[in-house]
């Protein structure tokens, strides 16, 4: 996408950070509405799963996805119909790197000609794959849901790139932004807020296998064995500690549930500790050597922390076991408290793939 000055840019979920925000003076800080993780996950299987499966983020064709986005502001995570969101999906080549399948339209596209994208009926699919229109306008809602369709371009390898363009409610709007986004303008409004989800389309050898079943390939040709699904991970364990001016443990920690309000008194560091299982991570298979052969790979887990007040000790973590300290007080970047007294810490952990979970929670700062 290039570097999009003073716009929110997200690209998420292999590798997320910042594309161009000139005007944030640290990108762990939220001061403004920001889409911190998608994740899209399998909600009208094919086949039904086995009990307690994890969520699938990879789909095949006809199975219907959820979008569940992490809207977040200053004031702590957006409900989704606070969110007036505009998604695009488009097919992305097998291999292309994110944003490659709509930018290439950039300038040819307005927002009013993007047609809607087609929703097969899975009980009643069409009787051989089609062309599809891409990119394709999904719904307007801040967590659409997305049947992967009976398409050419699907069975011939494609994924899904999935963008989503949301304005200001008391700024620029949706459609400004994404005509703004699609003329492949430089500088965007700064309240506009841009991102990218790839949803990966298989397993592949599953996808070859219904496009040989459709006619598109060879009877005679030996499939390679399916990987398992691509799976979301977990977050097992997300305890806080508070620490003393020595930064040692006051009392035990607590486990503290997702969206909880703990009350902090002014100026007191807190220690957390997120932990993520090990056995989430799964093993995948990679084609190399222009397809010639294929070598295993295993996800590993990149963690970000966020917060809307206060200072922090570190910006991510590499590891299962991640731990942050996170300091009641203002910052260099910081104003006085929030009126409200609240302050919001979120941790978005990835498993570099398209697996994706998140937490947060809230400190009533008491004075």
């Amino acid at each position: 996408m290039g570097s999009v000055a003073r716009a929110v840019v997200w690209i998420f979920p292999l590798a997320m950070g910042v594309v161009g925000c000139a005007d944030l003076p640290d990108s762990q800080l939220v001061i403004e509405r920001r889409i911190l993780g998608a994740r899209p996950f399998v909600v009208d299987p094919l086949e039904a799963p086995a009990a307690g499966a994890p969520d699938r983020a990879e789909a095949l064709p006809l199975e219907t996805l959820q979008i569940d986005p992490l809207w977040v502001g200053p004031s702590g995570v957006l409900p989704n119909d606070d969110v007036d969101a505009i998604w695009v999906a488009c097919e992305l080549t097998l291999g292309a790197p994110p944003f490659t399948c709509l930018s290439q339209h950039f300038g040819d596209l307005a927002l009013a000609d993007l047609p809607a994208c087609v929703v097969d009926d899975p009980d009643a699919p069409p009787a051989s794959p089609r062309q599809v229109p891409s990119p394709c306008l999904l719904e307007r809602t801040g967590n659409p849901s997305f049947t992967v369709p009976w398409s050419t371009g699907i069975l011939a390898g494609a994924d899904v790139e999935l963008t989503v363009i949301a304005g200001d409610p008391d700024g620029t709007t949706s459609e400004a932004c994404a005509d703004a986004l699609l003329s492949g303008a430089w500088d965007p409004p700064s309240d506009c807020v841009f991102g990218v989800q790839v949803i990966p389309i298989g397993p592949k050898p599953a996808l070859l296998a219904a496009a040989q079943a459709a006619g598109l390939v060879p009877d005679d040709l030996t499939l390679p064995p399916a990987d398992a699904p691509d799976t979301h991970p977990r977050i097992a364990s997300f305890r806080v500690t508070v620490l003393d001016e020595d930064d040692e443990p006051v009392g035990d920690a607590r486990e503290v549930t997702r969206g909880e309000i703990v009350d902090v008194p002014l100026g007191t560091t807190l220690r957390i500790d997120a932990a993520s299982p090990t056995e989430d991570l799964q093993t995948f298979s990679v084609v190399v050597n222009n397809g010639a052969s294929a070598e295993e790979r295993t996800e590993s887990y990149a963690g970000q922390w966020f917060r809307t007040w206060g200072s922090q000790l570190a910006a991510g973590s590499l590891s299962p076991e991640s731990y942050n300290e996170w300091t009641l007080e203002p910052s260099d970047d910081d104003a006085e408290l929030p009126e409200d007294g609240l302050a919001h810490l979120y941790y978005v952990v990835r498993d570099t793939r398209h697996g994706v979970a998140w937490w947060w929670f809230t400190a009533r700062v008491v004075p």
